[in-house]
């Protein structure tokens, strides 16, 4: 029994506490940024519109995205750091896109 405690446990013991300190410095400094949502609202581009397809709006559309990650990356998030893309090519059939306003 001792011998297989020297064996496999024992073995190599300074390797083993070095990495489980290095895993709880790891854990420790990624679970410490929170996680936050935040909502940017975007404008909405059209790409390979068909020639007998016709957008008719006054204003460009605007799509509401939900950005959720550590607050580090998500605070420093501009608008214009995102954009949404509606790809027209395949379209075959009249659609419409409809905005929700803001009471």
């Amino acid at each position: 029994m001792i011998r297989f405690l020297q064996h496999y446990i024992f073995h190599n013991a300074g390797l083993k506490l070095f990495s489980l300190a290095m895993a709880v410095l790891l854990w420790a400094a990624v679970s410490r940024d929170p996680i936050v949502e935040k909502s940017l609202n975007v404008p909405i581009e059209f790409h390979h519109i068909p020639e007998n397809l016709e957008i008719s709006s006054e204003t460009i559309p605007q799509a509401q995205l939900r950005v959720r990650g550590p607050s580090h990356q998500v605070n420093d998030l501009r608008p214009s750091d995102l954009h949404v893309e509606l790809d027209l090519s395949e379209t075959a059939r009249r659609f419409a896109i409809l905005a929700n306003a803001a009471a």
